[in-house]
């Protein structure tokens, strides 16, 4: 009697721990059970059900600006009556050869805004440095010349200051073109996805940026939806190119 009891107790302790399981594991969700439908823009989107009353659509395309992305955006639509909430915080992405780095929303504006202030240093330096070489290419043509006169002397001193000047505001007009660059990228991610908790019948859109992986077949998003794990999968051969705004 006690070793039947102590059998059924082990099926029972196995069965639970099977379930625990299952509730802690991730729920895949292949890119063919996803539906496929575009909007008005032309971008594709894959819809996944996650069978828990929520639909992740999801698009995945491909920019390059001062680096190379994944640009996702998401539209999850809750359609039961219960709250659910998405901790993006804990959202992670990989391709078929590893982990792909995930960008929140600070993260990746102040990445574009470093590469943007050093390309504005190197083309400051640049321009420095061409009108140094002008300055001094002016200066020894002066100074191998043997006909000296006051006006000679005033259009040398002239034409050394032009140089210089123009360099003084072409540094200024490249830091504020870039500077104005900065601003449209923290204008362009003010939808940037974050965590949320969505109420019933209620949907939330956003987008965030992964840094491309390559020529990778696929890459699948790890997104927590309630409580649970969700993987969405979706191909990533062919992707449409979005050009940054400038």
């Amino acid at each position: 009697m006690k070793r039947y009891l102590l059998i059924l107790l082990l099926v029972v302790a196995a069965s639970l721990l099977s379930t625990f399981a299952g509730a802690q594991g991730v729920i895949e969700h292949p890119a063919a059970e996803a539906e496929l439908y575009k909007d008005n823009d032309g971008n594709l989107w894959r819809a996944y059900d996650t069978g828990d009353g929520a639909v992740v659509s999801m698009s995945v395309r491909y920019m390059h600006y001062r680096g190379r992305y994944y640009l996702v955006d998401l539209y999850i639509l809750n359609t039961s009556d219960r709250s659910v909430a998405i901790d993006f915080d804990d959202a992670r992405m990989y391709s078929t050869s590893g982990r792909v780095k995930v960008f929140d929303h600070d993260g990746y504006v102040r990445r574009i805004r470093r590469r943007n202030n050093w390309r504005a240093f190197g083309s400051q330096m640049a321009m420095m440095a061409a009108a140094i070489t002008v300055d001094l290419l002016i200066e020894g043509s002066y100074q191998s010349s043997s006909r000296h006169s006051l006006g000679r002397d005033l259009l040398t001193d002239l034409a050394e200051d032009l140089v210089m000047d123009a360099a003084y505001v072409g540094s200024a007009l490249i830091w504020e073109h870039y500077g104005a660059q900065n601003g449209v990228v923290a204008q362009d991610n003010l939808g940037y996805f974050h965590n949320t908790t969505l109420r019933g019948n209620s949907a939330v859109q956003g987008h965030f940026f992964a840094k491309y992986a390559g020529q990778s077949p696929a890459v699948s998003l790890e997104i927590p939806i309630g409580g649970r794990v969700h993987r969405f999968t979706a191909p990533t051969l062919q992707l449409q190119e979005v050009r940054a705004r400038e």
